[in-house]
């Protein structure tokens, strides 16, 4: 491949993951509102999630249990997806003001050993190979670790480990227009390998699941000693990726690049 192509490939490969989550399906997304609904809840019209799949019409859910929910996608349209969810109870990550949707979807939380489900995944969130990706977001009032559980399917046991920093941290929920909110990736299969604060994890090329309960579907668990914390989650097409997958793509592709000059 010539130096010319191999940078067309580069740029191509950049925009195509970065335009994914706009072109490549449906994107379904729920905040866990917590203990403060009125500071908590997402507008429909609020774009909020990891850069890369930021999407408006998140599902607003409170309380701490719920059963058969509706969903509907990042367009506001109904979906055949519906959640049920069972957690310990609701609570704050603290008690500033939201500045932003951002600091809203990570406002609240809910607590404790949590099961959550979604049924009858619409093949409009599905991608290549009918797969989705499933994103965890959890931000705690106090530097924790959280654990998410894969309950279904092939990677049904599967665990990441996520470290929230304190509540209130600069950067996270702090009330502040001024500070750009943190998006900090964690996949860290135990508790010491989780990334200190952390907010999300990625699960990348699940596939729905049908019997034990489910039809078409996924479950996960989120569980901490003491205390697990889920804001929310997406389920999303998975060709629909935050950008640090972008980044490793363009990396990858740049090293390419370089060899390429070296040896020319």
């Amino acid at each position: 491949m010539s130096r010319k192509k191999l940078a067309q490939f580069v740029a191509a490969a950049g925009a195509g993951v970065l335009l994914s989550s706009s072109a490549m399906g449906a994107l379904i997304g729920v905040n866990f509102v917590g203990g403060d609904t009125t500071n908590g809840t997402l507008a429909a019209s609020a774009v909020a999630g990891a850069p890369g799949v930021t999407q408006a019409n998140f599902n607003n859910v409170t309380g701490g249990t719920g059963t058969a929910l509706p969903l509907v996608d990042n367009a506001g349209a109904a979906t055949t997806a519906t959640l049920t969810f069972t957690a310990g109870g609701v609570f704050t990550s603290t008690g500033n003001t939201p500045a932003g949707p951002d600091e809203t979807l990570f406002k609240g939380f809910i607590f404790g050993n949590s099961t959550i489900t979604v049924n009858n995944i619409p093949a409009s969130a599905l991608g290549a190979g009918g797969r989705f990706n499933l994103i965890v977001y959890g931000l705690n009032d106090a530097i924790r670790t959280d654990q998410i559980t894969i309950g279904s399917g092939a990677t049904n046991g599967d665990s990441h480990f996520v470290n929230s920093p304190a509540g209130g941290t600069a950067g996270y929920v702090d009330g502040s227009a001024t500070t750009p909110f943190t998006y900090l990736l964690s996949q860290g299969l135990s508790s010491a390998a989780a990334t200190p604060n952390s907010d999300y994890t990625l699960f990348a090329g699940l596939l729905p699941t049908t019997g034990g309960g489910l039809t078409n579907g996924v479950t996960f668990s989120v569980q901490a000693p003491g205390n697990g914390f889920l804001s929310g989650f997406q389920i999303v097409p998975s060709t629909a990726v935050p950008e640090p997958a972008a980044a490793g793509l363009l990396g990858l592709a740049a090293m390419g690049l370089l060899a390429r000059r070296r040896r020319s």
